[in-house]
C-alpha cells in the first residue's frame, strides 16, 4: 500500500508540498465499518465511497481489508485535483445530494512531469467522458491523477 502512494505522489511531490502548506490537501482513509466519509470544502463538499461494485440507493460495500483511500486538494473555489485508491469520490453542495444542482463541468485525468527545469506541470492525458463522472470519480487499483472543475446550477 505504501509503494502505491509514493508511486503515485513522487511525481508529484513539490506540487503537493505546496498546496499542503498552503492548507488546501484533504484525505479521507476508509476504517473498518465506516465505508463512506465526506470531506468539506465549504461551498463544495466530497463524498468519498469505498469498495466496489457500487450500486444506486445501496451504501458502498468497503474493502475486505480497509485500505481505500482518497485525496482531494482544493486548486481553486470550483477547481479539485482528486486521487485514490479503491474510491469513488462525488462532490456535492451542502445540503444536496452528489449530482444535484451541480455537474463536473470538465474532469481531466493527467499526470505531473519535470519540465527540465526542476518544476513539476500537470501534463493532460485525456478527458473523461459523463459515463466515466456522473456517479462520481471512480479510483481502482490503478493509479491516476483528476483535475476536475465542478459547476452549479
Amino acid at each position: 500500500m505504501h509503494a502505491q502512494n509514493y508511486q503515485l505522489f513522487a511525481p508529484a511531490a513539490r506540487e503537493m508540498a505546496q498546496l499542503i502548506a498552503d492548507g488546501k490537501v484533504k484525505a479521507a482513509v476508509e476504517e473498518i465499518g465506516q465505508a463512506q466519509q465526506e470531506i468539506d470544502f465549504g461551498a463544495w463538499q466530497a463524498q468519498v465511497s469505498f469498495g466496489f461494485p457500487q450500486r444506486d440507493g445501496m451504501p458502498p460495500p468497503g474493502t475486505k481489508d480497509a485500505h481505500g483511500r482518497a485525496m482531494v486538494a482544493q486548486l481553486g473555489p470550483d477547481r479539485f485535483l482528486v486521487t485514490g485508491f479503491d474510491a469513488s469520490v462525488a462532490f456535492h453542495i451542502p445540503g444536496n445530494l452528489p449530482g444535484l444542482r451541480m455537474q463536473i463541468l470538465k474532469a481531466e485525468e493527467g499526470e505531473f512531469e519535470d519540465d527540465g527545469n526542476g518544476r513539476e506541470v500537470w501534463k493532460a492525458l485525456r478527458l473523461w467522458n459523463g459515463d466515466e463522472t456522473d456517479r462520481g470519480l471512480n479510483f481502482r487499483q490503478r493509479p491516476t491523477w483528476v483535475r476536475i472543475q465542478v459547476g452549479r446550477f
